[in-house]
């Protein structure tokens, strides 16, 4: 829940009662856990006088949030607003008050031509057919019918259209996730022709980025991606979920900035990102900030990675450490293993391997499934982490269990991997350093930055500094 959702459950709450429900007390118990674990919210319960009857109270709270989050929305959405409008015309029509009705009416029917929420259109049109069989008593309405036909048939084929497209998007990613069910959607030329909506001309255009995007033409995607957020853009606050659909895809696009190399515009584009939590049209997506924080220091440290620029990418770093920490409690693992992993990786390739360190233990500590490679290679990290700060000794024992443990991971003997963890073992050996890159350089040469350990791990830079002796 958002926090002003939050705060409309507690008011709905205690509307009528100074004293919490047992429901809300169960729900507070809920929100200051940091993570969902059955045995310790039983055992948080036990001291409350409910505790015999939780399933019931579970229950009901269930039913409360949902009555609360309905009530909230109904305040809220634009949607909700014109759903609202069109049954206060009908209540009115049926105290005989058509006069009053037809004036909601016409306000209804203006928001849903300005902001285009043609699914309201239906009972809109039941409630003008109501008005119409009433007025037919007091004179000849032709007129008026042949105008209300005419209007109706065209958001008709406006509604017909968008559905069309829901489907067809339904479609590709059918075919995106699966590969399969049938051939690609065939599309009209001109996406404005039959009449459409600007949520379907962006359902189009989403369309038309998907197929791009399977067909590897990055350039195609990014267009029609910038197209779609354009479109996207006008009706922020006409919507539900357009917010968030605005998101995901303004995430999309500055990705494809990335895999084109256009860092200027992705930069532009991450600074726009990172003020989007102050607009009101996005402080409803619940953990705004958190998701900002992990998406933009990836872009940005990956983009940083593909320049190999590791000065601009270290200067980061307390930054992304101090967000790390804020946010443990909204970060996901997979998003908190991928920004520990880039930290670690550019304060070693900087050569702070104590702050590297810091950013690595934790994931190593872990223990994780090593066939997940960010937790493989932030092991491996680690390890060339040890080894630039002098802990020989420590590394010489460590190699054993970490080549041990790759394998019963999986990982055959030929892989580049096992080859790293051969080589660490012969570089402990050699006394000075400087002498590394005349004894290893045939060793070096073996190495292939086709494979993974090259994508995680930027080894190749590493490896040209100790042909050097550094």
């Amino acid at each position: 829940m958002t926090k002003s959702e939050q705060r409309y459950f507690h008011v709905f709450a205690h509307n009528n009662t100074k004293q919490s429900p047992h429901y809300y007390l169960m729900y507070t118990v809920i929100r200051d856990m940091e993570h969902w674990e059955e045995v310790l919210f039983d055992r948080h319960l036990q001291n409350q006088p409910f505790y015999p009857q939780k399933a019931v109270v579970k229950h009901q709270l269930y039913q409360k949030l949902l009555d609360a989050l309905h009530l909230y929305h109904l305040e809220q959405d634009e949607e909700e607003k014109i759903k609202r409008k069109l049954h206060q015309a009908y209540l009115l029509i049926a105290r005989n008050l058509p006069a009053q009705a037809e004036q909601l009416l016409t306000k209804a029917i203006h928001q849903i031509s300005e902001k285009e929420i043609f699914n309201c259109w239906p009972e809109a049109i039941r409630i003008k057919q109501m008005l119409l069989e009433q007025s037919l008593r007091k004179g000849n309405q032709t007129k008026a019918i042949e105008t209300w036909q005419q209007q109706s048939e065209t958001y008709n084929l406006i509604i017909q259209q968008e559905q069309a497209l829901k489907w067809q998007k339904i479609n590709a990613y059918q075919r995106h996730f699966y590969g399969h069910s049938g051939e690609p959607a065939v599309l009209h030329d001109d996406p404005v022709s039959p009449p459409i909506s600007t949520m379907g001309q962006a359902d189009y255009q989403q369309i038309l980025a998907l197929q791009a995007f399977q067909e590897q033409r990055s350039a195609a995607a990014y267009e029609h991606n910038l197209l779609q957020l354009n479109l996207l853009e006008s009706c922020l606050n006409a919507h539900r979920g357009v917010p968030n659909r605005y998101l995901s895809v303004f995430y999309n696009l500055l990705i494809d900035q990335l895999q084109l190399e256009e860092y200027e515009k992705l930069y532009q584009g991450l600074e726009k990102l990172r003020s989007l939590p102050k607009q009101k049209a996005f402080q409803k997506i619940k953990n705004i900030q958190s998701k900002i924080f992990t998406w933009s220091f990836q872009l940005e440290l990956n983009a940083f990675l593909q320049q190999q620029d590791f000065a601009s990418g270290y200067s980061l770093l307390a930054s992304l450490k101090k967000g790390i920490h804020d946010y443990q409690k909204e970060l996901g693992t997979p998003a908190r293993a991928s920004l520990m992993h880039l930290g670690g990786l550019f304060a070693f390739h900087y050569g702070d391997y104590a702050l590297a360190l810091d950013f690595l233990t934790p994931l190593y500590q872990q223990r994780p499934d090593l066939k997940q490679p960010i937790y493989r290679y932030a092991h491996l990290l680690y390890l060339l982490a040890h080894y630039e700060t002098g802990h020989w000794e420590w590394l010489e024992n460590t190699l054993v269990n970490s080549k041990r443990q790759f394998r019963q991971a999986g990982i055959r003997s030929d892989n580049m991997d096992i080859w790293l963890l051969d080589l660490l073992k012969s570089l402990i050996q050699i006394q000075p350093r400087k002498d590394i890159g005349s004894q290893h350089n045939s060793i070096f040469q073996k190495y292939d930055p086709s494979t993974p350990l090259e994508k995680f791990l930027q080894l190749k830079f590493w490896l040209t500094k100790k042909e050097k002796g550094q």
